[in-house]
């Protein structure tokens, strides 16, 4: 049940294009998902968060009522109910931020890692932002109780990660194109990656990643397979030309989506919660087998690239805090000039370097 709660608040957040159909539908499994938890914690002997919520069902409603229930508690009618700029304002940070925690939660609940405490600290902000209160205080204390289930959660999952496919540890990542038939994966989650690869194995295509996955090149349990050979293209908000100028199926998972052009949309693969109308969508079986009989059909690349271009992935933290001492000499000594922080996908625009 927990990982649903998890699917149902990430769905909600990302960079993802439904139609009111599919939408309508997504809200119907949710009231489903609601009612089979209510139950569950009352065999539990326990009780619904709130009342409202409990109580709240949106199953008999038609698309065109859900659309209109939709304007009900819309942006502005929750402005307008609490009355407080200030408190409107912790509540959506409390609520986009909370979406956000769950997106990496439910990455750590399908690698088999997950924390009571964690669930029952999500439940517990959701419940607070509920309520519609005008309490600045609570409200405060609400959003940094967000930042500290998302720094638990980003450890667990850190954790996770290392379990499953190895400490990262540096490594070369190829930048530049291998003769021969390919896949192009998108997004963050390893689990769909580490899928592609054993069934890829031996079937002559080769896999590059795209945007968030390329640390994956970092993890031993990954970089093993041979056929994992390179990155292809930028961030997720340069798709649209990237993607058109790949020689092969491509396939979004947890990822952000951009309305698909023509020129590629007949081999864009979707999966998880991300999918858009006329993209083919993978089933939580990850059954890849149309992806690789289509690269296995198209021209892929006609040549390796020569000489090949190279970046460096996984400098995790077990890597580099052995390493403090020596970079703390270095920055003293003025042999290291300094040091950038990436944090985040976003604000490739010139504007907000």
């Amino acid at each position: 049940a927990n990982v649903w709660t998890l699917r149902a608040a990430f769905s909600t957040m990302t960079n993802v294009n439904f139609s009111q159909e599919r939408i309508c539908e997504y809200i119907r499994q949710g009231g489903d998902i609601k009612k089979s938890l209510e139950n569950l914690v009352k065999s539990k002997g326990g009780k619904a968060p709130t009342e409202e919520i409990a109580k709240l069902d949106l199953s008999t409603l038609s698309d065109a009522e859900l659309e209109d229930y939709g304007h009900a508690v819309g942006f502005p009618i929750r402005s307008a109910l609490m009355g407080n700029d200030d408190c409107f304002s912790l509540n959506e940070i409390g609520t986009y931020g909370i979406r956000g925690a769950c997106a990496y939660a439910a990455h750590c609940y399908q690698l088999g890692k997950m924390d009571e405490n964690i669930m029952s600290g999500i439940h517990q902000v959701f419940a607070k932002l509920a309520s519609n209160e005008a309490d600045l205080p609570g409200l405060l204390a609400n959003a940094l109780k967000v930042g500290e289930l998302n720094g638990q959660i980003m450890a667990l999952l850190d954790d996770a990660h290392a379990s499953r496919f190895g400490a990262p540890e540096p490594t070369q990542v190829k930048m530049s194109a291998t003769q021969g038939k390919c896949i192009l994966i998108s997004g963050h989650d390893l689990v769909d990656l580490e899928a592609l690869l054993q069934q890829t194995e031996g079937t002559g295509v080769n896999v590059y990643t795209h945007g968030e996955m390329l640390p994956a090149h970092g993890y031993p349990g990954l970089k093993k397979y041979p056929h994992l050979v390179g990155n292809y293209g930028t961030a997720w908000q340069n798709q649209k030309f990237e993607f058109a100028g790949f020689p092969g199926p491509v396939i979004v998972t947890t990822n952000c989506i951009i309305e698909p052009r023509r020129i590629y949309k007949d081999r864009l693969y979707t999966m998880n919660e991300v999918g858009f109308d006329g993209v083919k969508h993978i089933g939580h079986d990850r059954d890849f087998s149309q992806v690789i009989k289509q690269a296995q059909e198209m021209k892929g690349f006609p040549r390796t690239v020569d000489p090949p271009d190279y970046h460096t992935v996984g400098f995790n933290h077990r890597a580099v805090l052995p390493l403090a001492g020596q970079v703390i000499e270095a920055a003293q000594s003025g042999a290291l000039s300094r040091i950038v922080l990436i944090g985040g996908c976003d604000g490739s625009q010139w504007d907000r370097k």
